[in-house]
């Protein structure tokens, strides 16, 4: 799951647009390179460093704009949302990171 419509559909139960999930998702550089392989299609939040590996790339692609704090609550956050979802796929939390980062 990388394409903008896949994601669009993937996030359409949540409260945010098309319009901005695909303001987020023009963000991340080369998606399909970040889901290149099996295991790098998910995320996990169960442990710190698997958190930090989200801030970090997120960090990348925002351009090291935001401190790392913001972007690790962000992460946090997007992790409860997802809470109950076992396999979280990575560009849709990716993109509600984003959205939870730029104005």
């Amino acid at each position: 799951m990388h394409t903008l419509e896949e994601v669009q559909e993937y996030l359409n139960k949540l409260s945010i647009s098309n319009d901005r999930i695909k303001e987020c998702y023009d963000l991340i550089s080369n998606p399909v390179l970040r889901v290149n392989t099996e295991d790098e299609k998910w995320v996990a939040c169960e442990q710190d460093h698997e958190k930090n590996t989200v801030v970090d790339a997120i960090d990348k692609i925002l351009d090291e704009k935001y401190d790392a704090s913001d972007i690790l609550d962000a992460v946090t956050s997007t992790c409860n949302q997802f809470a109950k979802i076992t396999h979280k796929h990575r560009i849709p939390f990716y993109v509600l990171v984003i959205d939870k980062l730029i104005p």
